[in-house]
């Protein structure tokens, strides 16, 4: 599955949302993930503290930024 692929994944999953239902305008991975990523980031710092299920849970929330990152730089904003 490559970056494309994901990423229309996660925007058909976006737009079922009965979230994105109640906001105005288009919703889609590209408007979402700089709002996104940040606070994922601010997450990470935190969820090691959590007993038992902290650390594996850290590592998969750091994997999700990364490949966000990455679908978002390639798909989002692809370089020229």
């Amino acid at each position: 599955m490559d970056a494309h692929e994901v990423r229309k994944v996660i925007d058909s999953h976006l737009s079922a949302s009965p979230h994105a239902m109640a906001m105005p305008g288009a919703v889609s991975f590209c408007s979402v993930w700089p709002e996104a990523a940040p606070v994922l980031k601010l997450l990470v710092n935190f969820v090691p503290f959590i007993p038992t299920v902290g650390a594996p849970a850290a590592a998969a929330l750091s994997a999700l930024i990364h490949v966000g990152q990455q679908v978002y730089d390639s798909t989002c904003h692809p370089a020229p």
